[in-house]
Protein backbone atom coordinates (compact mmCIF):
# COMPACT_ATOMS: atom_id res chain seq x y z
CA UNK A 1 0.00 0.00 0.00
CA UNK A 2 1.27 3.31 -0.55
CA UNK A 3 0.76 6.38 2.17
CA UNK A 4 1.28 10.07 1.11
CA UNK A 5 3.32 12.41 3.51
CA UNK A 6 1.92 15.69 4.13
CA UNK A 7 3.96 18.33 2.84
CA UNK A 8 5.81 20.05 5.72
CA UNK A 9 4.40 23.36 6.28
CA UNK A 10 6.77 26.64 5.62
CA UNK A 11 5.90 29.08 8.11
CA UNK A 12 7.86 31.89 6.47
CA UNK A 13 4.85 34.78 5.89
CA UNK A 14 2.77 36.92 8.16
CA UNK A 15 0.13 35.46 10.63
CA UNK A 16 -3.36 37.55 10.53
CA UNK A 17 -2.62 38.12 13.76
CA UNK A 18 0.69 39.50 13.49
CA UNK A 19 -1.02 42.14 10.42
CA UNK A 20 -3.65 43.55 12.77
CA UNK A 21 -1.02 43.98 15.61
CA UNK A 22 1.20 46.28 12.87
CA UNK A 23 -1.48 47.74 11.54
CA UNK A 24 -2.77 48.80 15.17
CA UNK A 25 0.58 50.26 15.85
CA UNK A 26 0.56 52.29 12.86
CA UNK A 27 -2.98 53.66 13.13
CA UNK A 28 -2.56 54.61 16.98
CA UNK A 29 0.48 56.18 16.03
CA UNK A 30 -0.23 58.02 13.37
CA UNK A 31 -3.80 59.31 14.81
CA UNK A 32 -0.84 60.53 17.69
CA UNK A 33 1.24 62.46 15.40
CA UNK A 34 -1.59 64.30 13.35
CA UNK A 35 -2.60 66.61 15.64
CA UNK A 36 0.92 67.68 16.67
CA UNK A 37 1.45 68.32 12.81
CA UNK A 38 -1.66 70.90 12.28
CA UNK A 39 -0.43 72.47 14.86
CA UNK A 40 3.14 72.76 13.37
CA UNK A 41 1.97 73.45 10.08
CA UNK A 42 0.11 76.77 11.78
CA UNK A 43 2.72 77.68 13.59
CA UNK A 44 4.84 77.50 10.02
CA UNK A 45 2.29 79.49 8.18
CA UNK A 46 2.28 82.22 11.11
CA UNK A 47 5.51 83.25 11.38
CA UNK A 48 5.49 83.17 7.52
CA UNK A 49 2.88 85.69 7.26
CA UNK A 50 4.41 87.80 9.82
CA UNK A 51 7.30 88.23 7.93
CA UNK A 52 5.82 88.41 4.61
CA UNK A 53 4.37 91.57 5.89
CA UNK A 54 7.36 93.09 6.50
CA UNK A 55 8.99 92.58 3.20
CA UNK A 56 5.42 94.08 1.89
CA UNK A 57 6.08 97.08 3.71
CA UNK A 58 9.80 97.45 3.13
CA UNK A 59 8.80 97.16 -1.02
CA UNK A 60 5.99 99.72 -0.44
CA UNK A 61 7.95 102.11 1.00
CA UNK A 62 11.14 101.58 -1.89
CA UNK A 63 8.37 101.61 -4.17
CA UNK A 64 6.76 104.88 -2.97
CA UNK A 65 10.46 106.94 -2.41
CA UNK A 66 11.56 106.26 -6.36
CA UNK A 67 8.09 107.43 -7.50
CA UNK A 68 6.37 111.12 -6.82
CA UNK A 69 3.31 110.73 -4.42
CA UNK A 70 0.07 112.58 -6.46
CA UNK A 71 -2.62 111.83 -4.03
CA UNK A 72 -3.30 110.10 -0.65
CA UNK A 73 -6.75 109.34 -0.18
CA UNK A 74 -8.44 107.13 2.81
CA UNK A 75 -8.03 103.94 1.18
CA UNK A 76 -5.90 104.49 -1.81
CA UNK A 77 -2.70 106.18 -2.64
CA UNK A 78 -2.37 107.26 -6.45
CA UNK A 79 1.55 107.85 -7.86
CA UNK A 80 3.35 108.00 -10.85
CA UNK A 81 6.90 107.30 -12.11
CA UNK A 82 7.99 107.95 -15.22
CA UNK A 83 5.46 106.20 -17.56
CA UNK A 84 2.41 105.38 -16.18
CA UNK A 85 0.41 106.23 -13.03
CA UNK A 86 -0.46 103.93 -10.64
CA UNK A 87 -3.02 103.26 -7.46
CA UNK A 88 -2.53 101.62 -4.25
CA UNK A 89 -5.45 99.61 -3.21
CA UNK A 90 -7.26 97.16 -1.65
CA UNK A 91 -8.38 94.27 -4.53
CA UNK A 92 -10.20 90.94 -2.74
CA UNK A 93 -8.38 90.93 0.33
CA UNK A 94 -4.89 92.19 -1.70
CA UNK A 95 -3.06 95.34 -1.33
CA UNK A 96 -2.10 96.10 -5.40
CA UNK A 97 -0.88 99.01 -7.96
CA UNK A 98 -2.89 99.16 -10.33
CA UNK A 99 -2.87 99.19 -13.78
CA UNK A 100 -0.96 95.54 -13.60
CA UNK A 101 -1.54 93.15 -10.96
CA UNK A 102 1.81 93.85 -8.37
CA UNK A 103 0.73 92.59 -5.23
CA UNK A 104 2.31 93.91 -1.86
CA UNK A 105 0.20 92.01 0.91
CA UNK A 106 -2.64 88.87 0.74
CA UNK A 107 -5.12 88.92 3.27
CA UNK A 108 -6.00 91.99 4.49
CA UNK A 109 -9.39 93.55 4.58
CA UNK A 110 -8.78 97.38 5.60
CA UNK A 111 -6.28 99.97 4.92
CA UNK A 112 -6.51 103.53 5.86
CA UNK A 113 -3.72 105.91 4.47
CA UNK A 114 -2.90 109.12 5.77
CA UNK A 115 0.22 111.86 5.95
CA UNK A 116 0.92 113.58 9.35
CA UNK A 117 3.93 116.08 9.39
CA UNK A 118 5.36 115.05 6.05
CA UNK A 119 5.09 110.87 6.48
CA UNK A 120 2.85 108.96 4.55
CA UNK A 121 1.38 106.10 7.24
CA UNK A 122 -0.68 102.85 6.00
CA UNK A 123 -2.93 101.21 8.82
CA UNK A 124 -3.67 97.47 8.04
CA UNK A 125 -6.88 95.94 9.41
CA UNK A 126 -7.48 99.04 11.65
CA UNK A 127 -4.94 97.26 14.04
CA UNK A 128 -3.15 100.12 16.14
CA UNK A 129 -0.36 97.30 16.29
CA UNK A 130 -0.09 97.78 12.14
CA UNK A 131 0.91 101.32 11.49
CA UNK A 132 3.70 101.98 9.39
CA UNK A 133 5.61 104.81 8.29
CA UNK A 134 5.61 104.29 4.40
CA UNK A 135 6.57 107.44 2.85
CA UNK A 136 7.78 111.04 2.88
CA UNK A 137 6.15 113.48 0.97
CA UNK A 138 7.36 115.79 -0.97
Amino acid sequence: MLYILPKERSYSGYSLLEMMLALMIVSVSTMAITPLLKTVIKLYQLQKYDYQRDIAIYQLQITLAANDIIEIKDDEIIYQNARNEYTLHIVNNKLIAQPGTLIYIYGIEEVYFWEEKGIVYVQLDNDEDQIYPIAYEK
